[in-house]
């Protein structure tokens, strides 16, 4: 049977699950890893020196449990310092 590729954002994830839910997701992947049955690569790095940021990728399998997953991290020291200029801004 095929799968759906489900994309979720913050707040979908804290809308879905409770944080009770969550400790024993986390538990149970850990226990995955303790067991030897989890594929996780080294993180991939692409760098883009011209803006001063990167962009990681960071996927998984849980052999067990049958679940994989991706998380995507993208940074710019540009967008960074702007943002912390907005909260000092807002925080005065």
């Amino acid at each position: 049977m095929p799968r759906k590729l489900r994309v979720l954002s913050a707040s979908d994830v804290t809308a879905e699950l409770g944080m009770g839910e969550a400790l024993e997701l986390v538990e149970q992947a850990f226990g995955e890893r303790g067991r030897g049955r989890v594929q996780m690569p080294p993180k991939s790095y692409l760098f883009f020196g011209e803006y001063e940021g990167d962009l990681r990728v960071m996927p998984a399998f849980l052999e067990g449990l049958g679940q994989a997953g991706v998380k995507s991290w993208s940074m710019c020291i540009h967008e960074t310092r702007r943002s912390m200029a907005s909260q000092r801004f807002w925080r005065r």
